[in-house]
């Protein structure tokens, strides 16, 4: 779960997400919602948010007794959404500037990547046999 929300706290391209999730044992539930500056919480029903940073969201979701597989399934279909779309946008662009084209600047995009790494490797770790990765 952590790795999901490492995602959508990286990668979206939304301002506001949000979520339904449900207590363990209980008709109660937990709207959750995202934004740039962080995450926010309720028990449905009630008006006052409680505000999360990523790190500690996990332990204060579990803490509040809800149904972390459920609200993992959740994000993880935000995910794949954020995938679709993304290669949807890719076959427009494509669709618009051409193929070969698109090809070209993922190859200049990946030696540029390269020799980014390389310099930042070389400039942080002179001495080092464990570069730098591209995350």
């Amino acid at each position: 779960m952590n790795d999901l929300i490492k995602f959508i706290d990286r990668y979206s391209f939304e301002d506001t997400l949000y979520w339904r999730a449900p207590v363990l044992g209980g008709d109660v539930e937990y709207e959750i919602w995202w934004t740039k500056s962080g995450w926010s919480l309720r028990r449905s029903g009630t008006t006052a948010l409680e505000h999360c940073k990523s790190d500690s969201l996990v332990p204060f979701l579990t803490d509040a007794g809800i149904d972390l597989r459920a609200l993992e399934s959740q994000l993880r279909d935000t995910v794949i959404h954020f995938g679709l779309y993304a290669e949807m946008v890719g076959f427009m662009i494509a669709a618009l500037v051409g193929v070969e084209v698109m090809a070209q600047a993922k190859v200049q995009q990946q030696i540029f990547a390269k020799q980014l790494i390389g310099a930042v490797n070389a400039a942080l770790n002179p001495d080092t046999s464990q570069p730098l990765r591209l995350v």
